[in-house]
């Protein structure tokens, strides 16, 4: 399986993120992540064993998990 977006690859949300209650100390459905935020690619894996998700690591140490659709590389020129 190739990954569209490497490990260390810059990459910027490309839509808002909300907590779909995995995330403590947010309510379920508030915004996490506003569209527009920069991070850096540091693990994937799958969820639900078929689901690829992107670990992307967000300035003041904030990780969250998105999906291929969420992202937009920074580094590389994206194709269609």
């Amino acid at each position: 399986m190739l990954y569209k977006y490497d490990l260390d690859e810059r990459v910027v949300i490309t839509k808002d993120l909300r907590n779909d209650g995995t995330v403590p100390n947010y309510e379920r459905g508030e915004i996490i992540v506003k569209k527009g935020t920069e991070g850096v690619v540091v693990d994937h894996g799958y969820f639900l064993q078929d689901i690829l998700i992107y670990s992307v690591y967000l300035s003041g140490g904030f990780i969250v998990g998105c999906m291929e659709r969420e992202l937009q590389s920074l580094d590389k020129e994206e194709t269609a």
